[in-house]
């Protein structure tokens, strides 16, 4: 199996930023996996950096790199994307809503794919914490017109689990030019438009009740990123 790189980008996640890199420590070393993980703290205002630092002067397989300015998701994610070693490249979120087994589970269906990546919302899905219904309503009117302009038929583009071949990354990382919420798509995007193959698996999930999109900003946003994309 190829190595990976397991990236976390983090935003003030000092309640559970530990928990989570363990989790993922303590179950890929039982895999006996050749792996890192890469934590990314970005313009945070609580410990999250002081408790990423400690953890990589404790483990090998830890290492940060704190971004003390605000870059998003997309930003920290691209920065890990750098500094990642291992043939495989992986994100996922910090709050563990996307456990280890999960990423394993895709781990092993990457074979000859570009991508492989979760999906909370195929048949065998299972959602153990459903979101509020007025972020299950914008998902799905986003997904709806990521399809529709984009012609990206997958069910779930949003979701914080996705592993990558190294070399795929490195083909489009100098077009990646979005760090927002929007970032998921837009790689998808650019993987799809230079011919890559992209696979789509059911997994388990759970909401972490952190979200801090704004509802009366999302919808107007989210229909100009894509736009944006399609007239790339």
């Amino acid at each position: 199996m190829k190595s990976i790189s397991i990236i976390i980008p983090a935003y003030n996640e000092e309640n559970v930023i530990e928990s989570t890199v363990k989790s993922y420590l303590d179950f890929f070393k039982k895999k006996k996996t050749d792996f890192e993980i890469l934590i990314i703290p970005n313009n945070c205002s609580d410990k999250t950096p002081e408790i990423a630092e400690n953890l990589s002067k404790k483990f090998n397989e830890i290492k940060t790199k704190n971004i003390p300015y605000k870059v998003g998701k997309g930003g920290a994610v691209l920065e890990g994307f750098k500094l990642a070693k291992k043939d495989l490249l992986c994100y996922v979120d910090a709050d563990n809503s996307t456990k280890p087994e999960m990423i394993w589970k895709m781990l092993n269906e990457m074979k000859d794919y570009d991508c492989v990546m979760g999906s909370r919302w195929l048949k065998d899905s299972k959602i153990l914490t459903k979101q509020p219904l007025s972020r299950r309503i914008v998902s799905r009117g986003f997904n709806l017109l990521v399809r529709l302009i984009l012609n990206l038929d997958f069910t779930d583009t949003q979701n914080g689990g996705k592993i990558f071949k190294k070399e795929t990354i490195n083909e489009i990382i100098n077009e990646i030019d979005d760090s927002s919420w929007a970032f998921d798509v837009g790689l998808l995007y650019l993987i799809k438009k230079n011919k890559g193959k992209i696979k789509e698996i059911p997994i388990e999930w759970t909401d972490s009740g952190k979200s801090s999109l704004k509802m009366h900003k999302a919808i107007p946003q989210m229909f100009m990123k894509i736009l944006k994309l399609r007239l790339k």
